[in-house]
């Protein structure tokens, strides 16, 4: 049974990935002079799209194509949405920072997945 708390908790943890979310956009978009050559945009899908629906925090456009970026706050959930997700055609890689990281933490972790998900492209 969901319990008012549950909701609660629902809410609260979607406006922190929500904020985060918006870090990482933000870090990207001051730190472009650091883009790997191969990094063409970094853009967060609009809330309700298509893409937002299936999951997808940030596109990543490459010179290969896209590359699709879930930015979680912890291993469990990460591990819950990779689960819900398994079936999806849209391959996309999950990123667990702490929102106490320092900027270039975030920045370098993401980085690494968007590079493990341009080599699978």
């Amino acid at each position: 049974m969901t319990t008012k708390l549950d909701i609660r908790f629902e809410i609260i943890g979607g406006e922190l990935g929500d904020d985060l979310e918006k870090r990482v956009a933000s870090i990207f978009q001051k730190w472009r002079d650091r883009w790997p050559q191969w990094l063409l945009s970094v853009e967060r899908p609009g809330k309700w799209t298509v893409q937002d629906r299936q999951g997808i925090d940030l596109v990543a456009q490459t010179i290969r194509g896209p590359v699709f970026i879930q930015i979680k706050s912890s291993e469990a959930g990460a591990r819950e949405f990779k689960h819900e997700h398994r079936k999806d055609h849209i391959l996309k890689r999950v990123v667990v920072l702490d929102i106490r990281s320092r900027d270039k933490h975030i920045y370098q972790s993401v980085v690494h997945e968007m590079q493990t998900g341009y080599n699978e492209l």
